[in-house]
């Protein structure tokens, strides 16, 4: 019996060390959230690291979207293609005309304080349309 605690004991006891030290460091890279204060001195650790470097970790991350991800060739490629300049012809003209078949009157009534182009562009970007423009796109960039 022993002998066989002497062989199972250690393990057992690395595991739950290295459980709760993992704990422990996932906890402090996500929380808090906010950093804490005792009598008007920070308590260190706080915030966490990633929500204190979020705006580092986001710009980096955008950077290495564009660098990597969403080249200029790669947006290039996808636009020049005849599928995609057609949808966009067709949602840009269905944006132009309903500008254009409203009178100027309609845009400058206080109901309408903001700019038609800015209407257009709300509207676009919110259709499903445009969904579909950013899910062709995300699908067909290729990871390497």
């Amino acid at each position: 019996m022993r002998s066989l605690l002497f062989w199972i004991l250690p393990p057992l006891i690395g595991a739950l060390i290295g459980y709760v030290t993992n704990a422990v460091a996932i906890k402090m890279l996500f929380r808090p959230l906010r950093e804490i204060r005792l009598f008007k001195i920070r308590l260190p650790f706080t915030p966490g690291i990633l929500p204190r470097q979020r705006h580092k970790l986001a710009e980096s991350i955008g950077r290495m979207v564009e660098k990597e991800l969403l080249t200029s060739e790669v947006l290039r490629e996808r636009l020049a293609k005849e599928e995609v300049r057609g949808k966009m012809e067709s949602t840009l003209g269905g944006y132009t005309d309903n500008l254009l078949k409203r009178p100027l009157s309609y845009w400058l009534e206080s109901g309408h304080d903001t700019f038609p182009m800015t209407v257009l562009v709300n509207d676009f970007v919110n259709s499903e349309v445009f969904d579909s423009f950013v899910e062709e796109i995300i699908k067909n960039v290729e990871v390497t």
